[in-house]
């Protein structure tokens, strides 16, 4: 065989390889976008029946998620090489990036879950946040750029902010060079045990 010969044949697999792993991505991609979409309606859902949210508020976001769900159902769930097609890229990035909006107005079910939806590879073994991961419910988030006193995680007690309806939280955690803000209530805590962790502290 040619040289030439030789390294057409490397082309070619390099990229199919390349190809193979943007279909990889795509398909993990869709999967979790779908499973995400559930966990934004179960908060809604469970934040309207706490009086936390307006019915306004219920109405309109609902109507985005039905309007998010055709798009994605217009999109093929499983690319393969021979269904392969940029096209379908862009638009699950895009619906991406509305769900995403739509998250941070509403919350979802888990704090990793929106840890996760920004850095896939995170890692902090800690106590506390896997703690907070179980007990919190997330109602919104947002971020900011970090600085040199950013801390891994730091936590604040808002319950004030939400007219003591709930036992509220905000925890800020350092995701690479920003600040993830998310604000969030615990589960029911009649005995109020939670509150007597060592690690939560009162905001100034």
């Amino acid at each position: 065989m040619s040289e030439k010969f030789i390294k057409s044949i490397i082309i070619l697999q390099n990229n199919f390889l390349l190809k193979k792993n943007i279909i990889d991505k795509y398909n993990l991609e869709y999967t979790n976008l779908e499973n995400l979409i559930l966990k934004i309606i179960d908060s809604i859902e469970l934040n309207f029946n706490l009086n936390l949210i307006d019915l306004e508020f219920y109405n309109k976001n609902f109507e985005l998620i039905d309007n998010y769900l055709l798009k994605l159902n217009e999109l093929p769930n499983e690319l393969n090489i021979k269904n392969y097609s940029l096209d379908y890229q862009i638009k699950l990035y895009l619906i991406r990036d509305n769900i995403k909006k739509l998250m941070m107005d509403c919350g979802v079910s888990k704090i990793y879950d929106i840890i996760y939806f920004f850095d896939e590879k995170f890692v902090l073994k800690d106590d506390e946040l896997d703690f907070l991961n179980e007990i919190l419910i997330p109602i919104k988030f947002n971020i900011k750029k970090s600085n040199n006193k950013s801390k891994n995680l730091r936590l604040l007690d808002l319950s004030n902010n939400l007219k003591d309806k709930v036992s509220a939280i905000r925890i800020e955690i350092l995701l690479n060079k920003n600040i993830l803000i998310i604000d969030g209530y615990t589960k029911k805590d009649s005995l109020n045990l939670y509150k007597k962790k060592k690690f939560f502290k009162k905001e100034n």
